[in-house]
């Protein structure tokens, strides 16, 4: 494979666009299945089905300390995007983990690099004609490769599971001693308004990722679909590709019906000889090409069907570890804000976890605020919000949830047989409320930052005043123990203002008769003889 010039080999941790390139040299482990003995794609792999699977360690939980409530402001809005990391385990993920090893292992099962199927069936046949019997050749293999699906309502959280479940994979296996690249995994987004012919696109792009290769540079620049599908082919058999998943499915079926569409839900899996794993919205189900083989496959390897939000039992799990995330100076009890949650977000955690971020957010901002306002003895017309209430939470819900309330209203008359594709109104919920966290964030800093800026103006003032003021004969001690004082008395005070006022001290407490006129004439003149001085112009 090295001397392949399209295929550039990886040592360690390369980066490649921007990207680092994870792989790993393949360790070989013994195996007990004994289907899996000898087959190095699988003695690579770790050991799912020769131990204790790790569904305790599906669930993701940040670290979190109640000791970070006193943290600085910063600090609990950088926290904050912990919330959006949180995963707790749901009894379907499991199955999804039970789904993905499964088919992934059973696709390995049958494409052993070391095992010479010819060999083996001209030897069986040797041994037949020698005994003079009739017996099986070959073994009986699958008549495709697997097709299966996670389908369901967005916000559920069904791309950060599968993105979970592959973590436990290496993506890239070197098997050194036999000169491959064992792509473990592939996974591919599918874009809005793509077509199949797009999709085949995509997958090579992210091989090429993936491998730090260069497969793309085989297409002309207005390659056809049958020549992107023979790339798309030659990676996955020269490179073992153990999985592909197509993610958001439902995009690429909008766009093109008829041949191509059938050709490749019908046909792609056979020939790619790689289980296909499809994530998205239950309408993927109504946009499959209208002949019963390929719906009946996906049916037949497995499909996961979600709903579009939580089951109580669930809700309540998630929700259990999600206030455990507060930043707030005081906690909310999960008794305060169960009932508003659910009802504000309809048990849908993609929209939760985002309330659950803006509403701290709002919380630190107004405390950051109010401190701000103590410091300088002013007066605040609001106090600070010190933990989350039911009404915050509803104030912020009908400002940001606009574009997913006909959704929501749906949901709650139980009217989800045919919703659509509404991923971009989620996304749009989501970048206003990353957007108002930013805002915020700035805002609690802002304050500070006017201060540091006015802090630095005064001292350059000061500076200033001191040059002048001992270019006028006034003694340095004198001069550098009053200034400060004086400065803050009227922080908006500029140089001439602050030497005036300094003379008018100085002649006040001597006794000496004072002529304002006079005074401030020849402090002007002094400075414009100190603006030429630095300026380099004659006096």
């Amino acid at each position: 494979m090295s001397d392949i010039p399209l295929f550039k080999q990886i040592r360690g941790t390369a980066v490649e666009g921007g990207k680092k390139i994870l792989m790993v040299n393949a360790i070989y482990s013994s195996v007990s299945v004994p289907e899996h003995q000898g087959n190095i794609l699988i003695e690579a792999l770790p050991p799912f089905f020769d131990a204790e699977p790790p569904i305790e360690k599906l669930a993701h939980r940040p670290p979190y300390d109640v000791s970070e409530k006193n943290a600085s402001t910063l600090y609990r809005f950088n926290a904050l995007e912990r919330i959006k990391v949180m995963l707790e385990t749901m009894p379907w993920h499991i199955e999804v983990m039970y789904q993905v090893m499964r088919n992934l292992w059973a696709g390995y099962a049958r494409r052993n690099p070391l095992k010479d199927l010819r060999a083996v069936a001209e030897e069986r046949y040797r041994k037949l004609k020698e005994a003079n019997q009739i017996d099986v050749i070959a073994d009986p293999v699958p008549a495709h490769a697997s097709m299966f699906g996670l389908l369901g309502g967005s916000g559920l959280g069904k791309s950060s599971v599968v993105h979970r479940v592959l973590s436990f994979l290496p993506q890239v296996i070197k098997h050194e001693k036999y000169a491959i690249y064992q792509l473990v995994w592939l996974k591919v987004d599918c874009t809005t308004n793509g077509s199949i012919n797009d999709l085949i696109l995509w997958i090579i792009q992210a091989a090429d990722r993936a491998l730090g290769s260069n497969y793309e540079s085989l297409l002309r620049s207005r390659s056809t679909y049958p020549e992107r599908v023979a790339v798309a082919v030659k990676i996955f058999r020269d490179h073992y590709v153990g999985l592909l998943v197509l993610d958001e499915i439902q995009n690429v079926m909008e766009i093109g019906t008829g041949r191509i569409k059938d050709n490749f839900f019908t046909g792609f899996p056979n020939i790619g000889d790689t289980p296909i794993m499809h994530i998205g919205l239950p309408i993927v189900l109504a946009r499959m090409p209208q002949t019963l083989h390929p719906l009946r496959r996906l049916a037949d390897d497995g499909i996961t069907p979600l709903g579009v939000q939580m089951e109580l039992g669930e809700w309540a799990l998630y929700l259990d570890e999600l206030v455990r995330y507060q930043w707030t100076q005081e906690s909310a009890s999960i008794e305060e804000i169960a009932d508003v949650m659910g009802e504000l977000t309809q048990r849908i955690p993609g929209l939760a976890s985002r309330l659950w971020q803006i509403a701290q957010a709002r919380a630190i901002e107004s405390e950051a605020k109010f401190a701000y306002y103590q410091s300088r003895k002013l007066e605040l017309d609001e106090p600070p919000i010190k933990k989350i209430t039911g009404d915050l939470l509803r104030l912020l819900a009908e400002k940001y949830f606009k574009p997913v309330m006909s959704l929501l209203d749906r949901v709650r008359l139980g009217k989800t047989d045919d919703l659509g594709n509404y991923d971009a109104k989620l996304k749009e919920v989501g970048d206003a409320i990353e957007g108002a966290i930013r805002q915020a964030k700035l805002a609690a800093q802002r304050s500070r930052i006017k201060d540091a800026a006015r802090e630095g103006g005064a001292k350059q003032i000061i500076i200033h005043a001191t040059g002048i003021l001992l270019s006028m004969g006034e003694k340095e001690d004198a001069v550098m123990r009053v200034l400060p004082s004086l400065a803050a008395k009227n922080p908006t005070g500029g140089v001439q203002w602050l030497i005036v006022e300094y003379l008018n001290l100085k002649s006040g407490s001597s006794n000496e008769p004072r002529n304002v006129d006079d005074l401030e004439k020849r402090v002007v003149e002094e400075m414009n003889q100190d603006f030429a001085r630095h300026n380099g112009k004659k006096e």
